[in-house]
C-alpha cells in the first residue's frame, strides 16, 4: 500500500511544481515593460517611421514598402495605400483628413473613406508632414524641398537652403510659427510670409521638431544633442558625452511637463517639466515615431514592425542613473535622474511567495486524501 500511495503522488508532485513555476512568473512580462510600455502585434515585419492619432480608436502608422496600418482601438489593421515606395510620415487635421508622405514625391491622403495618390508636383524624396489645419499643410524633404498645400493644390515654397541639405521633420504651434530641421543642424522658421534660417551653435543632424508653445520648442538628433527654444534663440541642453553617437530620432509631447523623445536601440525618454527619465521601452529596436491623444495615452513605432503603447497609468519609469546627460532638460536646471517605482503592478517577490504557497498546499491536500484514503483501507482489511 505504501508503494501505491508513492505512485499516485508522484503526478501529484509534478503538477505542484508546474504550478509554482506559472504563478512565479508575472503575467504579460514578455510583452509590457517595467514601465508600462505593451509591445503590440503589428502584423508586419516592415520599419514603421511615423504615427499620428486622432483619438485612441483612430492610430495610422506609416513605414517601409507602403506600409499603412490603422488601429480601430482592439487591434491592428493593414490598409491598401496603392504603392509599394517608403512612407516616412502621416498627420491629419481629423479623422477624415489624413495626409502620408514618402518616397519620389509621394503624398496620400486618406478622406475617411478611401486613399488617394495626390500629385504633389515633385518626384523628390519627402520626409515629413505637419499642418495647423485641413488648408494649411507642410511637408519637407530632401533637396530642401518645402510644399505647402492651401487645401486646393500643393505649391513649392523656397526654403532658402542649399539643395544638399535635408529637411526632416516640420511642426509647428500655427500658420504663422513653423519649424523645420534637418542636415547638419539647420533650422528654419516661417513667420506666415517667408522662411528664414535660425542661428545655433549646433552643425549635428536634426531628426525631430516639437514644441508646447511658440517659446518652448525642442528639436533632437544625432548624438543625443537637444535642442531648446525660448522664444529668444536656440541653445544646447546640456554636454552630450564625448564619442557618443546614439541618436534622438523624434519628440512629441501632451504640454510642457509631458514630453517623450525616441531612439537608438529601443531608447525612450521622459521629461516632467524638471525630471528626465529614461524609461524602459522592452526593446532593443530603433523606435522612430511616436504620438499620444492624452500623458496617458501614448504610441511608438519603429523597426521590424515596432509599436508599443502606452496607456492607462501615468510615466513612473524604472531609472538607472547613467554617467552621460540625460537627453532632454530646461534651460535653467541641471536635470536630475531620480530613481522611481515602476508602474503600480504587484512587486517581482510576490509572485514567487504566492506560487510557492499554492503547491504546498495542494502538496498537503494531495497527503491528507491518501492518508485517508490508506486509513480507510486499513480499516477494511481489520474488519
Amino acid at each position: 500500500m505504501r508503494k501505491t500511495n508513492l505512485i499516485l503522488l508522484i503526478p501529484v508532485l509534478a503538477f505542484s511544481l508546474l504550478f509554482c513555476s506559472l504563478l512565479t512568473t508575472p503575467v504579460c512580462s514578455a510583452q509590457v515593460s517595467p514601465d508600462g510600455w505593451a509591445k503590440m502585434d503589428s502584423g508586419t515585419e516592415v520599419s514603421l517611421r511615423g504615427i499620428w492619432c486622432s483619438s485612441p480608436t483612430d492610430v495610422f502608422a506609416a513605414g517601409a514598402n507602403g506600409t499603412i496600418l490603422h488601429y480601430d482601438g482592439s487591434g491592428w489593421s493593414p490598409v491598401d495605400s496603392g504603392t509599394n515606395n517608403h512612407l516616412w510620415s502621416v498627420w491629419g487635421s481629423s479623422s477624415s483628413d489624413v495626409f502620408v508622405v514618402g518616397d519620389y514625391g509621394m503624398v496620400l491622403h486618406y478622406d475617411g473613406s478611401e486613399w488617394s495618390e495626390m500629385d504633389s508636383g515633385t518626384g523628390i524624396d519627402l520626409k515629413w508632414v505637419w499642418g495647423s489645419s485641413s488648408s494649411d499643410v507642410f511637408v519637407v524633404g530632401s533637396e530642401g524641398i518645402i510644399l505647402h498645400w492651401d487645401g486646393s493644390e500643393w505649391s513649392e515654397m523656397d526654403s532658402g537652403i542649399p539643395d544638399y541639405l535635408i529637411l526632416i521633420c516640420v511642426w509647428g504651434t500655427d500658420s504663422d510659427d513653423v519649424f523645420a530641421v534637418g542636415g547638419d543642424g539647420v533650422i528654419l522658421h516661417y513667420d506666415g510670409i517667408e522662411w528664414s534660417p535660425m542661428g545655433s551653435d549646433n552643425t549635428t543632424v536634426l531628426y525631430g521638431v516639437w514644441g508646447s508653445s511658440s517659446t518652448d520648442v525642442y528639436a533632437v538628433g544625432d548624438r543625443l544633442v537637444v535642442m531648446h527654444y525660448d522664444g529668444s534663440e536656440w541653445r544646447q541642453m546640456g554636454e552630450p558625452p564625448l564619442g557618443t553617437w546614439i541618436q534622438i530620432f523624434h519628440i512629441w509631447g501632451s504640454s510642457a511637463s509631458d514630453i517623450f523623445a525616441v531612439g537608438y536601440d529601443g531608447g525612450l525618454w521622459h521629461y516632467d517639466g524638471s525630471v528626465v527619465s529614461e524609461m524602459n521601452s522592452g526593446t532593443s529596436e530603433f523606435l522612430q515615431g511616436i504620438w499620444g491623444t492624452s500623458p496617458t495615452d501614448v504610441f511608438a513605432v519603429g523597426h521590424k514592425g515596432t509599436i508599443l503603447h502606452y496607456y492607462e497609468q501615468p510615466p513612473t519609469p524604472t531609472v538607472t542613473p547613467t554617467a552621460g546627460p540625460s537627453p532632454i532638460a530646461t534651460d535653467t536646471q541641471t536635470p536630475t535622474v531620480t530613481p522611481v517605482s515602476s508602474t503600480g503592478a504587484p512587486p517581482a517577490w510576490l509572485w514567487p511567495v504566492v506560487g510557492c504557497a499554492g503547491a504546498v498546499m495542494l502538496l498537503l491536500v494531495a497527503v491528507a486524501v491518501l492518508n485517508e484514503r490508506r486509513k480507510s483501507s486499513t480499516g477494511e482489511r481489520e474488519g
